[in-house]
């Protein structure tokens, strides 16, 4: 699949999310969130400050197929607003996210062989080597969470939204909500 130049790391945990978020907020305050962006010119640092949402009224399935480029993406994500009667915010898609790196985790369930069900969490690391305009970034995102979505009652895409926490110092975390 063709996309953007884009380094991607999967990291999967089974600790519930609940339990892992009360601990992550003891040991994280929020006053430590926020980029350092390095200029090439001066070497000079700049403090950027994430958006507290992204994408928030874009809707998207993880149920649609992997697309094989940006641009087949991009026109699926238009036909699917529009089978649905939703709007898509085509400047919002084409707007630069303005932070270098960005984590992403959300959660999915796995039927055990006992028949109860476990809660997995995954983290989706993005480190790209250029700026990602917001409908990149819903690109990258499909094309690894898709495997773990598509099967799932929660498969709809509703935004990501800013945490408290992150995982790595100076990369803002995200949780991506999906709704049924």
């Amino acid at each position: 699949m063709a996309g953007v130049a884009c380094g991607v790391e999967v990291v999967s945990l089974s600790v519930p999310y609940v339990r892992r978020r009360a601990i992550a907020s003891l040991a994280f305050a929020p006053f430590l969130f926020g980029c350092r962006v390095n200029s090439s010119k001066d070497q000079n640092s700049t403090y950027v400050k994430p958006p507290e949402r992204i994408l928030p009224d874009t809707a998207w399935s993880f149920k649609e197929p992997a697309a094989e480029s940006i641009a087949v993406f991009l026109a699926a994500l238009r036909e699917y607003g529009r089978q649905i009667g939703v709007k898509i915010n085509e400047d919002e898609l084409s707007a630069k996210m303005g932070i270098p790196s960005i984590d992403i985790e959300y959660e999915y369930g796995i039927q055990l062989p006992n028949g109860s069900w476990e809660d997995k969490t995954e983290t989706v690391r993005l480190r790209p080597s250029q700026s990602l305009t917001y409908g990149e970034l819903l690109f990258e995102i499909h094309k690894v969470a898709r495997e773990k979505l598509h099967d799932q009652d929660h498969c709809f895409f509703e935004g990501l939204w800013l945490t408290e926490r992150y995982n790595e110092p100076g990369i803002p975390l995200y949780e991506m909500y999906l709704g049924s």
